[in-house]
């Protein structure tokens, strides 16, 4: 199963591997992919809290499935899209 967080103003897309059962809570191992940003801030926040975060189970309400299919398709159609984008401004290139 694939299954996405939002991290700040990111979105964090990883591959379910394990599942459990814990207190009544469904658990999740997942394998995040292309996870730098997060990455880089929990070493950040390790050095000013002089603390470890190894987060390895998330709990069910923390993660929402998806179709990777499906969420394919949208970003191909946003891509590709030929209707004008809200803020676009003329001459002016995108970020």
């Amino acid at each position: 199963m694939v299954v996405w967080s939002k991290f700040g103003n990111d979105i964090r897309i990883g591959t379910v591997l394990e599942e459990k059962i814990e207190n009544g809570w469904r658990m999740y191992n997942i394998d995040w992919h292309m996870d730098e940003l997060y990455e880089q801030s929990i070493r950040w926040k390790e050095k000013m809290r002089n603390e470890t975060f190894n987060k390895i189970w998330y709990r069910a309400d923390e993660v929402n499935p998806v179709n990777i299919d499906y969420l394919a398709s949208k970003i191909f159609m946003a891509r590709h899209s030929t209707k004008p984008s809200w803020g676009k401004v003329e001459g002016v290139a995108a970020v």
